[in-house]
């Protein structure tokens, strides 16, 4: 990282910079903007591991995080919010593990924050389930228009049905030709190869 203010800097420091292979801003090529724009990821980086990971892991937040996502495989909407969650609770447990003071925000703001996604998490599934049965949905709005009296007599109708589907008994079908006959070649159009 270079100093902001390298002019500014004792030029014993200067020298310890160089020997150290550190650029002055007028050495480099390039853009100075892109320089200073590593120079404030590099203090941020430094501010989130020390919340977020551990010098023997740095990357265990993201590789926790991975885990618990991966059993929401299933469902990449859902492993989206369960790796945030599990970011969240990788730093807590960081920060209360080592008896870190945080240097970004605090302890009840990431506990806020578990919070909230969950909250975000359960509120992108439920607008999940109920657009995923259009036709309920439109059966709920309907029924939302009618009189309490219509409405009772199709709920009646609906327990009907069910009372029926529970008591049916759905036998398989055979699926494909029938069987040969006795005596039949079975090596034919019907049974090939």
């Amino acid at each position: 990282m270079i100093p902001k203010n390298w002019d500014a800097e004792p030029e014993g420091h200067q020298r310890e910079w160089a020997k150290a292979g550190v650029m002055t801003q007028t050495e480099r090529a390039g853009s100075l903007t892109f320089y200073n724009l590593l120079d404030e990821m590099s203090e941020l980086h430094e501010k989130k591991s020390h919340d977020y990971a551990s010098r023997d892991n740095p990357s265990g937040n993201y590789h926790f995080a991975g885990e618990l996502a991966v059993m929401f495989a299933h469902s990449p909407q859902d492993a989206g919010f369960v790796g945030r969650i599990g970011e969240k609770l990788y730093r807590l447990a960081n920060l209360e593990r080592d008896s870190k003071t945080p240097k970004n925000e605090g302890i009840e703001d990431t506990e806020r924050d578990i919070c909230v996604i969950t909250c975000l998490w359960m509120a992108d599934r439920r607008d999940r389930r109920k657009a995923g049965n259009p036709l309920q949905n439109q059966l709920l709005d309907l029924i939302k228009l009618m009189p309490d009296s219509q409405t009772q007599e199709i709920m009646d109708f609906i327990m009907e049905l069910r009372a029926i589907r529970a008591n049916h008994k759905f036998t398989q079908t055979r699926q494909g030709p029938p069987p040969p006959k006795e005596g039949e070649n079975i090596q034919n159009d019907r049974y090939p190869g």
